[in-house]
């Protein structure tokens, strides 16, 4: 396989690309084809794919990266990392690394028809909003950049935001996009009315489980 943005650490056995991906299936079996050109990822999100091939699991980094906007769509497909101590306090305009790289993976996981990657991806994703450090705060633009990619992903951030609406520590709950995303969601807006009238420390009580989000391996 050959892609233009990652060449060298593209060429990949055929057998190991098909394993687990119906896309290349599809186009290295099915169609005969012997070079892929993959154009709708960045180099640094593939990555994370391939060493998951060879390795079983992607190298996570511990620092921040640039915040995707869905109303912009700028750094929706970028994974650079900047070193916690020049947004020591998670300031705007960043995103926890791990956060970013486990949505981005569910999203390339999408693409390539691999449920298995999906389901790693969402227990590093998980994995990230369990721990007490670093933290994050999901505002509305963010939440509709993951809506794109399948059932689980969106169901995973409509659970955590309603679940968890009103820690801040979470939630950015003061941020002006929530009024649009609400007002487009109408879905979302019936269950979070019906959520936040629950106490907040109640609707924590009981724990979120990581298996009710993970995908069928077949």
């Amino acid at each position: 396989m050959y892609t233009a943005m990652m060449p060298a650490a593209s060429l990949l056995p055929r057998e190991l690309l098909c394993r687990d991906s119906e896309y290349f299936r599809q186009q290295l079996l099915e169609s005969k084809e012997t070079v892929v050109d993959i154009d709708f990822v960045g180099a640094p999100v593939l990555a994370l794919y391939i060493q998951w091939l060879l390795k079983g699991h992607y190298y996570e980094h511990t620092g921040f990266a640039r915040a995707p906007s869905y109303r912009t769509a700028c750094n929706t497909h970028t994974l650079d990392n900047i070193d916690n101590p020049q947004v020591a306090d998670a300031t705007a305009g960043v995103v926890v690394w791990c956060v970013k790289a486990g949505i981005l993976a569910w999203k390339l996981g999408h693409r390539l028809e691999s449920p298995k990657f999906k389901n790693y991806a969402m227990k590093r994703l998980f994995t990230a909003y369990t721990r007490e450090r670093p933290s994050f705060q999901v505002d509305g633009d963010f939440l509709a950049w993951t809506r794109d990619s399948g059932t689980a992903l969106r169901e995973f951030f409509k659970d955590l935001v309603i679940r968890n609406w009103g820690d801040e520590t979470l939630i950015d709950s003061e941020h002006a996009s929530w009024a649009r995303f609400i007002k487009d969601n109408d879905n979302f807006l019936g269950e979070f009315i019906k959520a936040v009238t629950i106490p907040l420390k109640k609707r924590v009580a009981e724990p979120m489980e990581v298996e009710k989000y993970l995908l069928r391996e077949e």
